[in-house]
Order: C-alpha cells, then sequence, then structure tokens
C-alpha cells in the first residue's frame, strides 16, 4: 500500500510540473503573438510536431455578438508538453491589430 500510495504521489506531481511548465510557455507564447513567427492576423499556427512544448494558434475576426464585426482578433492558444499529451492549458484572449 505505501508503495502504490508514493507511485500515484509521484504521478501527481509529475503532472502537476508539467501543467506549471506548460502554463509557464503558455505565457511566453502569449509573447510572441504579432512577432513574425505568429502573426496577429487571421490563420492557424502551430509548433513542430518535435517541439517541446507542443502549441496551436488560432487567429480570427472577433464579433461581439449582435454589434457585428469588430476590428478586435480572437487568439486561441492551446499548449500541451507533447502532441496528444492531456495536460492541455488553453487561453483565449482579445487583440487589437497594431496601426488599427
Amino acid at each position: 500500500a505505501f508503495f502504490q500510495a508514493w507511485s500515484l504521489s509521484t504521478k501527481s506531481i509529475t503532472r502537476a510540473t508539467e501543467r506549471r511548465d506548460t502554463a509557464s510557455a503558455a505565457a511566453s507564447l502569449l509573447d510572441r503573438i504579432g512577432t513574425p513567427d505568429i502573426p496577429l492576423q487571421p490563420g492557424d499556427y502551430a509548433s513542430n510536431e518535435a517541439e517541446r512544448p507542443y502549441w496551436q494558434v488560432h487567429v480570427e475576426h472577433y464579433e461581439a455578438g449582435h454589434a457585428g464585426p469588430t476590428r478586435l482578433l480572437m487568439v486561441h492558444i492551446l499548449l500541451a508538453p507533447q502532441k496528444g499529451s492531456n495536460a492541455v492549458v488553453e487561453i483565449e484572449t482579445l487583440r487589437v491589430p497594431a496601426g488599427k
């Protein structure tokens, strides 16, 4: 029973560490939005499958319900320690394109 509890505890710590590291990478990725590798324009962008953490960014025009189209862009970010991992961090944010 001791070894089973220790094993479960170790796995929990590993998952928590993966999530913390992934969340930290998400903050760094947010800073890269609007740079040449992740332009702030509608489209889909992703890391290569070998890159860790694996990330995807989807940018689209934001529509505010009945108000219709706005100049804002919705940015959806998904990060995982590796492709297919369950330790996923997702972020949605609004951005204003430069010079608008």
